[in-house]
């Protein structure tokens, strides 16, 4: 008696001498099953991974202009009383990783200085500003 065995790739096909077949279901997945499947896990891991970091540096940023607009608000705050009109430098602990710069200068109007301060990150590689204040008062 003659038996043939044809493997395909879900079935095991078992045939004997008289033709019949019995078909023999195999557990489990095929080898192009779970890398197909591997590679779009992996590609939608990814894609999390990413966009997590991306919305994680927004919200940094966020941070760090809300907190240059306060320090900014409060310098010129306390420069309006003091009536200082230029300097540089930075804020105490725990803001001692920003620094500012205060500038004044007569504007168009008769009596009136415009006070700007640009507050910046020391740790911001380019240097940008994160917040510019002006504000205009009378002299006295």
């Amino acid at each position: 008696m003659r038996h043939d065995i044809w493997i395909s790739s879900r079935f095991i096909l078992l045939t004997c001498g008289s033709g019949r077949g019995d078909v023999l279901r195999k557990n489990g997945f095929t080898l192009l099953e779970v890398l197909v499947s591997l590679a779009i896990v992996s590609g939608l891991l990814v894609t999390v991974i990413h966009s997590l970091n991306y919305n994680l540096s927004i919200v940094e940023r966020q941070k760090d202009v809300a907190i240059a607009v306060m320090l900014a608000r409060e310098k010129l705050a306390q420069y309006n009383a003091t009536g200082i009109t230029e300097e540089k430098g930075s804020f105490g602990k725990p803001f001692d990783d920003f620094d500012y710069e205060l500038k004044s200068y007569a504007s168009t109007l008769p009596q009136v200085v415009v006070m700007e301060l640009s507050v910046s990150k020391k740790e911001n590689v380019k240097r940008e500003k994160l917040a510019v204040s002006r504000k205009l008062y009378m002299k006295t």
